[in-house]
């Protein structure tokens, strides 16, 4: 279940897992995408 971006326990919950080892870059910048994503403000940058 590691390849996943979700898991069974908790369905409305969304994981972001960090590709290579302290690389929160792309952690942050993932969850960022999401959230603009979600609220439409990605549109206007």
């Amino acid at each position: 279940m590691l390849e996943r971006n979700d898991t069974p326990w908790y369905p409305t919950m969304r994981l972001f897992r960090q590709s290579q080892p302290r690389d929160w870059v792309e952690v942050f910048n993932r969850v960022a995408e999401v959230l603009n994503e979600l609220t439409g403000l990605g549109q206007n940058l």
